[in-house]
């Protein structure tokens, strides 16, 4: 997979904390902890360690 960026964070960010699009096609992958995901329908759920989520940018 070909790839221009990479982040790791082992910390919630306050940007993070509120509502915002996906600004592009991104993996959010887990190692530890849990993580709630709210979508632009209004649902949550819970990513757990060893989850991989693909977020489509807007």
């Amino acid at each position: 997979m070909n790839t221009t960026t990479f982040w790791l964070s082992n910390k919630t960010e306050e940007w993070e904390k509120n509502a915002h699009p996906a600004p592009r096609r991104q993996y959010v992958i887990t190692l530890k902890g849990n993580i709630k995901f709210k979508v632009s329908d209004g649902s949550t759920f819970i990513i757990k360690p060893g989850t991989i989520l693909l977020a489509e940018g807007s």
